[in-house]
């Protein structure tokens, strides 16, 4: 069963529980890497000025804590491989959708 590497795991800890407990389930099933949580603002600044982000600090719900914004891809990682992107995207709303209506989600994904 695939499992989030320690340095997924430190980025999983700065997002909102709803997102920890969404990708702790994800995870079960396809393995993906977390890319990024909390952007301070020098991260967020630095992404900015690369065109790595639309927004300026700190208006990106990478900003907030815990974050209110995820970037995640696919294991292993490669940026080709699109359709690995949206089985990974499909399966995240539809997770989502499955734990809010649990209850195990306390917000709606969008």
């Amino acid at each position: 069963m695939p499992k989030l590497s320690p340095t997924s795991l430190d980025h999983l800890a700065t997002w909102h529980e709803d997102l920890q407990v969404l990708f702790s389930e994800v995870i079960k099933n396809c393995d993906c890497s977390i890319l990024i949580g909390h952007r301070n603002q020098q991260d967020q600044d630095a992404a900015y000025v690369a065109g790595k982000s639309t927004l300026p600090f700190p208006h990106s719900k990478h900003n907030r804590l815990p974050a209110f914004a995820v970037d995640v891809a696919p294991y292993p990682l490669n940026w080709e491989e699109y359709n690995q992107f949206y089985y990974l995207g499909g399966l995240v709303v539809g997770i989502a959708t499955k734990l809010f209506k649990e209850g195990r989600m306390k917000n709606q994904l969008r």
